[in-house]
C-alpha cells in the first residue's frame, strides 16, 4: 500500500489558522490612527490656517511687548496713547514706521491687515489684546468664557481672548494692584525658580517687584507678586 505523503504547512497557512496576534492587531490599529489623524487634517484646512493665523497673533504681540520694553529703557516711558493711534492704522500694516523704525522693523497687524488693540493706560502701564480663533488655545485665562470671571472683558468674550502687557499688570485684569490697598499687604519669597505670595505679610516694594490683583477675590486681595520685565 503506498503511503500518502503528506507536506508540512505553509506560514501562510499557520497565519490563517491562528489568527492576528495581539501586537499585530496594534500595529494595524495604531497606522489607522494616524491616517485618521492625517485625514482630518487634510479635510479640516480652516482648522489648519485658524492655527496658523493664532500663531501669527500671538508672535506679533510678543515682538510687541519687546519693541515697548525696549523703547522703555530707551525713554523711561511707553509710547503714548496719541503716538501709538497714529502708528496703529491699517496704511502702516507691515511697512517701516519712521518713528518706531529702532523697534519695529515692520508695523504688526494680524492676518487681513486685523489691527491689534493697544490700551495706552499711563506712561507706565499698557495692554494689547487680539482674539485667537482657536476657543481651547492653552494660553486663553481658565474659565475665560464665563460670565462671572475676568469683569475687565464683561461682554467682550466673544472679541478679546489673548493678550499682553506691561509688568505691572494682567492683561485680562482690570488694573493696578497698590500692595497696601485695603489694609492686605504681600511678601515676594523665591519657591524654586518662581516667586510666590503669602498674605498678610509685609510687602517688599523694592526693585521691580509688582503686586497683581485677583479678579477672583473680592476686594483687593492680592493674588500674586512678580519680579522683573519677565513678569506675565
Amino acid at each position: 500500500m503506498r503511503k500518502i505523503k503528506n507536506d508540512p504547512p505553509t506560514a501562510k497557512a499557520v497565519m490563517a489558522d491562528r489568527g492576528f496576534t495581539l501586537v499585530e492587531l496594534l500595529v494595524v490599529f495604531t497606522i489607522l490612527t494616524v491616517m485618521a489623524v492625517v485625514m482630518a487634517g487634510i479635510l479640516n484646512p480652516i482648522a489648519l490656517v485658524n492655527k496658523a493665523q493664532d500663531s501669527r497673533r500671538k508672535n506679533d504681540l510678543k515682538e510687541i511687548k519687546i519693541a515697548f520694553e525696549k523703547y522703555y529703557t530707551d525713554k523711561g516711558t511707553y509710547p503714548s496713547a496719541i503716538d501709538v493711534s497714529t502708528w496703529n492704522i491699517a496704511d502702516n500694516c507691515g511697512k517701516n514706521v519712521l518713528a518706531v523704525q529702532s523697534y519695529f522693523k515692520k508695523w504688526p497687524c494680524g492676518p487681513n491687515n486685523q489691527l491689534y488693540e493697544f490700551s495706552i493706560i499711563d506712561r507706565d502701564t499698557y495692554k494689547v489684546v487680539t482674539k485667537l480663533d482657536n476657543r481651547t488655545d492653552k494660553h486663553i485665562p481658565i474659565k475665560w468664557y464665563e460670565a462671572d470671571t475676568y469683569s475687565a472683558y464683561a461682554g467682550r468674550k466673544e472679541e478679546v481672548n489673548y493678550g499682553v502687557s506691561s509688568s505691572n499688570i494682567l492683561w485680562y485684569e482690570n488694573d493696578i494692584i497698590n500692595p497696601t490697598c485695603g489694609g492686605l499687604d504681600c511678601i515676594q519669597t523665591v519657591d524654586g525658580i518662581n516667586p510666590h505670595l503669602i498674605i498678610n505679610g509685609v510687602c517688599v516694594t523694592g526693585g521691580n517687584i509688582q503686586c497683581y490683583r485677583s479678579d477672583a477675590q473680592a476686594g483687593c486681595e492680592v493674588a500674586f507678586c512678580c519680579n522683573g520685565s519677565g513678569c506675565p
